[in-house]
């Protein structure tokens, strides 16, 4: 028989965060024109490996430079970037948040409980508040984005799908959205770094202060 592999000329999907619905789409951005490269491994054999070109369609080809699609790449590249590390920094909270639950639950006996509970309940207090002006969770069906507020992932992709759905060079206005966006992400950035360090740091010195099995973060950035 013949194994069959067919690329659809699209990147790999951005990561999402578990059980959150998304309105619209995740996939990757198709490519540029362009010379690529494939290679076939099967066991310890020798590689193999062959080149090809992705043409663009003629009108196109005719109206954008290389410039252009470079300008186009750039600017999905960033807004990847910035989504990725959103998406992780959800994930990485929502971990927190469980294991600092769980922290409190198997301490109910302990003599220090109530300050256990109080030092939890400050915490994920603080990591529901910037959960939720990151995502919507509220969001399960196509008509919810007509009830609750667009939240700031979505904002990311809503743009990601307009500059992977124009082609040639990106319009001001998206380059100016994304500043926008990267920017008020930068605020809500500092307080997930505050979290993910003293935020968890004071947590934990009172778990050990108190011979309580510590939280970890686990967290994983996305470089640009």
């Amino acid at each position: 028989g013949m194994n069959r592999h067919v690329w659809n000329l699209r990147r790999e999907s951005v990561p999402g965060v578990e059980g959150l619905y998304v309105f619209g789409s995740l996939q990757g951005p198709r490519v540029p024109p362009g010379e690529y490269a494939v290679r076939l491994t099967v066991g310890e054999r020798d590689p193999l490996e062959a080149t090809f070109t992705v043409r663009d369609i003629p009108q196109h080809a005719a109206e954008f430079t290389a410039a252009d699609h470079r300008a186009r790449e750039a600017l999905l590249a960033e807004i990847r970037t910035e989504l990725e590390n959103l998406h992780e920094s959800v994930t990485t909270m929502g971990a927190i948040r469980t294991q600092v639950e769980a922290a409190v639950d198997r301490t109910r006996e302990h003599p220090q409980a109530d300050r256990i509970e109080d030092a939890g309940g400050a915490l994920t207090d603080s990591i529901q508040v910037v959960d939720s002006m990151l995502v919507q969770r509220k969001w399960t069906t196509g008509q919810d984005p007509t009830v609750f507020t667009t939240r700031l992932n979505q904002f990311f992709i809503y743009l990601l799908g307009a500059v992977d759905g124009t082609p040639g060079r990106p319009t001001r206005g998206m380059t100016d959205q994304f500043q926008e966006l990267t920017q008020e992400w930068q605020t809500f950035e500092a307080q997930v770094e505050w979290i993910l360090g003293p935020g968890v740091d004071d947590f934990n010195a009172l778990l050990r202060e108190l011979g309580v099995e510590a939280v970890e973060t686990g967290r994983r950035i996305v470089s640009e």
